[in-house]
């Protein structure tokens, strides 16, 4: 152990170790340990930043680990976007994605909230119903009936002029005869309107669940003794410089 820590820089300044384990996080041997060491340093200001929108907010029903979650999961985009040679440390950058991805997730999950089924499916993407419908586990036969489904419902059912797309209301009969009509001349499977209705409403449930995932709540610390470190930094009885000797320790036992 004291080898180990005879071969770590003798260097205390945040900006140091950012820049220190940047480096490695560009190399791809190394970039697996390096992203974990980089996460856990952002991880004080993410929470900070998530504190500050919560806080902001007048409405509760996004919770501090809410938005948590929502931000730390950018630090992928933070580090691909990072320049070392700008005048930002990689912290404010990183502050500025994070809170950037937080407002722009609620935005679009306002969106999502004051949408019917039927708005929501008209309002939503192609590229994100699929992924829905993946991440919920249908088989790649289910989601191809149900992505036919949703394009035939889009095709048939247009929402009037004066109207509004997100309140709208259920299709009528005459446009779920017209629907069902659509998706069996294009496909080998024969289905009936009440089917085709189910499937919508159950795209409509897998794109509300993919928009709001269930998120484990922040003062849980997961994993090992690593996750542990990490929240010793958050609550103050670890420095970072501290923190990165104690991983550069375990990453050679």
């Amino acid at each position: 152990m004291q080898s180990c820590l005879n071969r770590t820089p003798q260097e205390t300044s945040e900006s140091f170790w950012a820049l220190y384990w940047y480096k490695f996080w560009q190399v791809t041997e190394t970039q697996p340990l390096a992203k974990e060491h980089l996460t856990a340093y952002l991880q004080e200001s993410c929470y900070w930043v998530s504190q500050k929108t919560v806080t902001s907010f007048a409405s509760t029903q996004y919770q501090l680990s809410d938005c948590f979650q929502i931000a730390i999961s950018q630090v992928e985009k933070i580090f691909q976007g990072f320049n070392p040679n700008q005048s930002f440390s990689l912290k404010n950058y990183a502050t500025t994605i994070f809170s950037n991805s937080i407002r722009e997730t609620l935005r679009q999950r306002h969106e999502v909230d004051i949408c019917t089924d039927w708005g929501l499916l008209r309002k939503i993407t192609k590229k994100r119903l699929l992924e829905s419908l993946e991440t919920a586990g249908l088989s790649p036969a289910e989601v191809n009936g149900y992505a036919l489904a949703w394009e035939c419902f889009k095709t048939c059912y247009v929402p009037s002029p004066t109207g509004t797309s997100r309140q709208l209301p259920p299709p009528d009969l005459a446009t779920w005869n017209a629907i069902a009509k659509s998706y069996n001349s294009q496909s080998s499977q024969q289905v009936n309107p009440q089917t085709l209705e189910k499937w919508l409403l159950n795209t409509a449930k897998a794109v509300r669940k993919y928009l709001y995932p269930t998120h484990n709540s922040l003062n849980t610390p997961k994993g090992g003794d690593d996750s542990l470190l990490v929240y010793a930094v958050h609550d103050g009885y670890l420095s970072y410089s501290e923190l990165t000797s104690y991983f550069f320790i375990f990453t050679f036992l």
